[in-house]
């Protein structure tokens, strides 16, 4: 075993300034400066609120989101500010995950025929949609942060709504790019709300979950929303009742971290529609701001599905490492693997789990509700931009989309050598990992641990793009 000290950092000061990129803790100061005032600039924000104040309040207004704790958040958050605003016919769009797939569809229309449609987490990659719904009437606010669809010769495609926010796809639209859509949607509801103090934190607990779980990058105004939300997540009269009901249920409200939210709560909310389909479940519970007893119960049966989901992924993840082992997946890149009989809601933590075990791109594939389609989801490491190569062999996809890190996708069954070929044949990965080095950021000494975690604490919420230190004892 090699141990490899993969920084020159001496102290966790300086760790934590390196990964941020930037040169003092000054810096870092201004980050909450400029959160404190609302100087992080975004564009469009300022129309969004020009067009909703100008609604009537009995107006039909459609939230369009997602049914990942990134969508439902960015739901939760735009429907409690409406509803906050005195709106009172506001609906919820959540597509089902096994018989609708990612984002807005034809469904909306049946929901009102007239009035606002206002995407969140979702809406830029689907232009055909939103140019439905503004031929139909529909006033149209796509907000989003994922990237858009591409045209013939290669160039990204914006969807001709009233107003679209997603500076992933509008180079220079935002100070700072790196939000969720929940992210997005809060800056949306605090400019909306005048910045009301007591709203604001209830809304940042929503935005600290979703920029968690959707994994951003833990810097400038995501590093603010993450650190003053988990302080939000605390306390009763600082979230909604739901979402402080599965706090408690996981016994993390003295407590809850970022990786709290990663790996308690997030699955949690996840596992409703990843057993289900349908997240209304979990949708509720993030919004419900009423009795916490009925909170309590809600949440108990969130963590029921949860520990089902749990069981469910165990058995899948055994049977999927002996497939690979039997078919030698692991020594080409990306591994790809079908797996017959499972939930939908699974293959993206299976290929999650695959990815980070065998240090290899991966693609989890399972059957859909539609008989010859198998939809599945891919993950990646640093190196392999999951999307560029899916661009590549987009002839042989029914649908996809996605990022460097993560994509979801549809196939044809018949057509699934063929995709396997093509794309383990660009073989342009080189696996870089070794499991006999183990790197290390910081030496101490054990009897200098509990002061290095209480040095930790200044610098977190830790996750990603701020990782915590890895100390050699």
């Amino acid at each position: 075993m090699k141990y490899v000290k993969r920084t020159d950092c001496s102290t966790i000061e300086e760790l934590f300034l390196r990964n941020q990129g930037v040169a003092c803790l000054n810096d870092v100061t201004e980050w909450f400066r400029h959160y404190n005032r609302d100087e992080y600039r975004l564009d469009g924000i300022d129309k969004v609120a020009d067009i909703i104040h100008k609604l009537d309040s009995d107006k039909p207004i459609i939230i369009s989101g997602d049914y990942d704790v990134d969508g439902i958040t960015s739901t939760a958050i735009i429907y409690l500010t409406l509803s906050w605003l005195g709106f009172k016919n506001v609906k919820i769009f959540i597509p089902n995950r096994f018989t609708d797939g990612f984002g807005i569809n034809d469904k909306v229309f049946d929901m009102s025929k007239d009035g606002l449609i206002m995407t969140v987490d979702n809406g830029i990659a689907q232009t055909e949609l939103i140019k439905k719904a503004k031929d139909l009437g529909y006033t149209v606010i796509v907000t989003d942060h994922h990237e858009p669809g591409l045209d013939d010769n290669g160039y990204p495609v914006i969807p001709n709504a009233d107003v679209v926010i997603d500076p992933c796809a509008i180079p220079g639209q935002a100070d700072f790019s790196g939000y969720c859509g929940a992210g997005i949607a809060f800056k949306i509801a605090r400019r909306l709300l005048n910045n009301d103090p007591e709203k604001r934190q209830i809304l940042l607990s929503l935005a600290c979950l979703g920029t968690v779980c959707d994994v951003m990058e833990l810097t400038e105004e995501n590093y603010v929303f993450v650190r003053h939300g988990l302080k939000c997540l605390k306390q009763r009269n600082t979230t909604t009742s739901g979402v402080y009901a599965l706090v408690q249920a996981f016994n993390l409200a003295d407590t809850v971290t970022a990786h709290d939210c990663g790996f308690n709560l997030g699955p949690a909310i996840n596992a409703v529609s990843r057993m289900l389909g349908d997240a209304t479940e979990a949708m509720d519970l993030l919004k419900f701001d009423g009795p916490f007893e009925h909170a309590r119960k809600d949440a108990a049966k969130l963590l029921s599905i949860n520990n089902t989901r749990k069981q469910a992924t165990q058995e899948a993840y055994r049977y999927l490492k002996d497939l690979i082992e039997e078919k030698d997946y692991a020594k080409k890149a990306p591994i790809i693997v079908y797996l017959q009989g499972i939930s939908e809601g699974l293959p993206g933590i299976l290929a999650g789990r695959i990815c980070e075990e065998y240090r290899v791109p991966s693609i989890v594939l399972t059957d859909s509700t539609i008989p010859g389609i198998l939809k599945g989801s891919a993950r990646s490491l640093d190196g392999y931009h999951m999307k560029d190569h899916l661009d590549k062999v987009s002839n042989l996809l029914e649908e996809y989309g996605g990022h460097a890190g993560a994509a979801g996708l549809s196939i044809k069954e018949e057509n699934l050598s063929a995709f396997r070929e093509s794309l383990v044949g660009l073989n342009d990965f080189i696996k870089i990992s070794d499991k006999d080095i183990i790197e290390y950021d910081l030496e101490t000494d054990l009897k200098d641990i509990k002061e290095c975690l209480l040095e930790m604490e200044k610098f977190e919420p830790f996750g990603e793009g701020n990782p915590a230190p890895v100390f050699k004892v």
